[in-house]
């Protein structure tokens, strides 16, 4: 029988429970361990002796991702070992291919039809691809303002959509519900241990890869889910006698919550700046556990703002050739600030985790790359294409607008067309949820419809 068992008071359970429902503490599964690879098998389950034993491996290819050697902005810095763990190389490009392989086999194996997920995008596309080969249904809860390209991935793969909330911390409790009352599989990544599992093998390639350990790994927070787990394969590393040390975990979150950072007693100033995709937690469900990860590996805590993330991305693009979501540009950022303030050695060796691909959420470069689609509009069509923007995608807020717009033009500049077009009665709005969304009119669908006729 697989038990998971909890690191603090002994509690044992046959389902993969990510907390224990008696002390709050997290639950580990039970097995044994033996470091080797077995090359004959698929993904992460070349690591078989390490992981769980399910009876079942769903596997699209995933995991062993390029641990790639910078080459130029090691130069450019004056550091002389710096690594890129980039999982943007996954099936459906990010890191959270590895939990779907997992929690995809063991719903399999279990019996159910039907995964439900709260999910910022990654998850969902991860869940859906590896559900749609073995004839699961996938239902994922996202908030509002999720990546597109995310969004069309779990389409295309099949799952259904449901928008709730503006982050992740709205979407857990409505998810749990949802799987305890209809008695479906919870594949959500924080509720369930075998994510710790499947997101460890990041740490077993490092060092596999590496052949060593690194003395820092940079990791973006977000829920504290992926840093605990690759903290968590690098101890059970240690345990084992494989390895002698740890290295140090380092945390990187945005100044938009900096919610790690006051939880270690620092005073860090929230910041104006919309929340990033991946990382948007107001409370990070693991945050105790990366204080004390943090804490334990003598690593510290990574502050970054918009600018500094926006310019990590472009450097890792056009120095590195490596094209890397928001979300993960965050780590090297506070690489970048670690570097600049002097607290990692010249010739200490350094990896950065590169979580997902940009191609996933590319829209946020538009300004800084200068990607956006098209560079520049006549004043008169501006309206057009938000009239369109609005049509396809109603009801939406004007920052989701602005994002879907492609346009090189200020988001102060749209809400100004928004208003206009609203005072000619093409379009109307109303406060949902404290925000304030955008419909066409009657007259604005007629307006549409001859506009588009015309330009035709």
């Amino acid at each position: 029988m697989n038990s998971y068992t909890c690191s603090k008071c002994g509690f044992t359970t046959d389902k993969p429970l990510l907390r224990c429902p008696y002390c709050g503490s997290i639950l580990h599964y039970s097995h044994g361990f033996e470091w080797s690879i077995d090359w004959s098998r698929q993904g992460i389950y070349r690591f078989h002796r390490m992981l769980p034993s399910i009876g079942f491996e769903n596997s699209l290819g995933e995991g062993f991702t390029p641990l790639v050697e910078s080459f130029r902005v090691s130069r450019d810095i004056g550091v002389k070992k710096l690594y890129f763990k980039n999982e943007g190389c996954n099936p459906t490009g990010s890191f959270r291919d590895r939990v779907a392989a997992l929690l995809t086999s063991h719903a399999y194996i279990s019996g159910y039809k039907k995964l439900v997920c709260a999910t910022d995008g990654n998850l969902g596309a991860s869940l859906s691809a590896y559900s749609s080969r073995l004839g699961l249904e996938v239902e994922a809860y996202v908030p509002r303002g999720c990546d597109w390209g995310k969004i069309v991935l779990m389409k295309s793969f099949g799952a259904s959509i449901i928008e709730h909330g503006e982050c992740l911390d709205d979407v857990y409790s409505l998810v749990y519900k949802k799987a305890v009352e209809e008695n479906l599989y919870n594949a959500t990544s924080e509720a369930n241990a075998l994510s710790i599992e499947a997101l460890k093998t990041i740490a077993l390639e490092i060092y596999y890869q590496l052949g060593g350990i690194p003395d820092h790994v940079f990791i973006p927070v977000g829920s504290g889910l992926t840093l605990y787990s690759i903290h968590h394969g690098f101890r059970e590393l240690l345990e084992n006698h494989v390895v002698d040390r740890i290295p140090c975990i380092h945390g990187v979150e945005t100044c938009w919550n900096p919610r790690i950072s006051r939880l270690m007693g620092y005073s860090v100033k929230e910041c104006i700046m919309e929340a990033i995709i991946g990382l948007a937690y107001h409370y990070p469900p693991l945050e105790k556990e990366a204080v004390d990860v943090i804490r334990e590996t003598n690593a510290s805590i990574w502050v970054v703002g918009k600018k500094e993330v926006y310019r990590a991305g472009e450097e890792l693009a056009r120095r590195e050739g490596l094209f890397v979501e928001p979300a993960a540009a965050v780590a090297y950022a506070g690489y970048r600030k670690a570097v600049e303030e002097g607290s990692i050695d010249p010739s200490d060796t350094v990896v950065v985790l590169l979580t997902g691909h940009g191609l996933k959420a590319f829209e946020g470069y538009g300004v800084k790359l200068k990607t956006r689609r098209r560079a520049s509009v006549f004043p008169s069509e501006t309206k057009l294409e938000i009239l369109r923007v609005i049509s396809s995608r109603e009801p939406i807020h004007g920052y989701r607008i602005w994002r879907e717009l492609g346009l090189d033009i200020s988001m102060q500049a749209v809400y100004q067309h928004l208003k206009s077009l609203e005072k000619t009665g093409l379009i109307t709005s109303r406060v949902i949820d404290n925000r304030r969304y955008y419909f066409l009119t009657e007259k604005g669908r007629m307006v549409l419809e001859l506009l588009n006729h015309l330009s035709k």
